[in-house]
């Protein structure tokens, strides 16, 4: 469905993947404000990287979401477009009465709807779906390099999500 637009969508799913990273600097100065209340650092300096974690949160999220979003919806819309024109041009070769229910127009006003209808829901649901995982990696990523006992276990339970997921769509 999208073989025109691959390079769009690689594009969305690394600004995600980049996102998910600024998200995990929000982990880290959690770790932070955890390593403080252990007394591991002194407050000043603890607050410190606190508010430089936060600051790069803030503004890494802030400008790749918005790069996320709009590279999926402009990639959605494009995808939907090029269907829209393939299904236009073979509608043109194929005769259809036109006095009856199967009238070209009935057709690809049916067609028109049904796409326009994916065209806005499935982008949404397709970033949210993959920026989510792409998430769960970015954090065990973060989490491998300051705990990595902590982040296995997250890759395990992520792991074992994904399997018992796998299975439920076979059997139904």
């Amino acid at each position: 469905f999208s073989k025109r637009r691959q390079f769009q969508l690689f594009k969305a799913f690394l600004f995600s993947f980049i996102e998910g990273l600024f998200v995990m600097s929000k982990m880290v100065a959690v770790i932070f404000a955890v390593d403080v209340l252990c007394s591991n650092l002194s407050l000043e300096e603890g607050l410190k990287k606190i508010i430089v974690c936060m600051v790069i949160y803030m503004v890494g999220v802030f400008f790749t979401s918005r790069i996320t979003q709009l590279y999926s919806i402009k990639t959605g819309y494009k995808m939907a477009a090029d269907k829209r024109l393939y299904f236009g041009n073979f509608f043109k070769n194929v005769y259809l009465g036109y006095f009856n229910e199967s009238s070209i127009g009935d057709i690809n006003s049916v067609l028109t709807t049904t796409i326009s209808q994916i065209e806005q829901a499935a982008p949404a649901i397709f970033f949210k779906i993959i920026g989510g995982f792409l998430g769960t990696i970015s954090i065990i990523i973060g989490l491998l390099i300051y705990e990595w006992r902590i982040a296995i276990i997250i890759l395990v339970g992520t792991l074992a999500y994904l399997v018992i997921v796998n299975w439920q769509i076979s059997i139904s």
